[in-house]
């Protein structure tokens, strides 16, 4: 009988260690993940900031999506329209500047859609 008791306790003591140390992993994955959601909500606003200031890009629509995964470099898709390929470049080239002074490698991909000028039935349905 005190050698069963001792077992219970051993592999009651164990369940204990490893539950504990799954919550404790969970908390730091939940932690690093709101921390790489926050870094890429604060990288889309200062990307943003630039496009929406340049008088040359108010006709366009622009949005850089982000996210940053846990590893490799974070992600910019710039995505909407613009009405020329001047445009396009201009508002790649501003991306990839303000992308430059983060703390971290950026990966920009290009998602714009050249839409003329005229094409208002087509920005309608964008």
């Amino acid at each position: 009988m005190d050698g069963f008791t001792w077992t219970l306790l051993v592999v009651g003591v164990v369940i204990v260690l490893v539950t504990g140390a799954l919550v404790a992993w969970g908390v730091r994955f939940l932690e690093a993940q709101n921390r790489r959601e926050t870094e890429a909500t604060r990288l889309q606003e200062r990307l943003s900031g630039p496009l929406g200031r340049e008088p040359r890009l108010r006709e366009c629509s622009l949005l850089p999506a982000t996210s940053i995964p846990a590893r490799g470099p974070a992600r910019v898709e710039v995505t909407g329209w613009v009405t020329s390929p001047e445009q396009r470049d201009m508002a790649l080239r501003l991306v990839e500047h303000e992308a430059a002074q983060a703390d971290r490698p950026v990966e920009v991909v290009d998602r714009l859609s050249i839409v003329p000028a005229g094409g208002d039935e087509i920005r309608r349905s964008a």
